[in-house]
């Protein structure tokens, strides 16, 4: 340890390469499956009503508790909070 110490050319670290290509993978389906969940709510909007797209008030309009479906809001609020944490791991 102390011959370690003693040059930062001798410092002998894991890079864990393989481990953060895993977790990236596994935000990249978590991002990908929020996505279609966005996209799919989005569609049925626009069959619905192709206005609301528009309406950032409706959005708001739309409860986020327990018992209610998930709302645009709430899918990318999970979004953004997803590519925030996917950055850092990028970065």
């Amino acid at each position: 340890m102390t011959f370690q110490s003693s040059e930062a050319n001798f410092s002998l670290y894991r890079s864990f390469s393989y481990l953060h290509s895993r977790v990236l993978l596994d935000l990249q389906d978590e991002i990908t499956s929020l996505e279609k969940e966005l996209d799919d709510i989005d569609w049925d909007d626009f069959d619905e009503e192709p206005s609301r797209l528009q309406s950032r008030q409706f959005d708001n309009s739309q409860p986020d508790g327990e018992g209610a479906p998930r709302s645009r809001r709430v899918i990318l609020r999970d979004i953004k909070a997803k590519l925030m944490e996917y950055g850092t791991y990028i970065l």
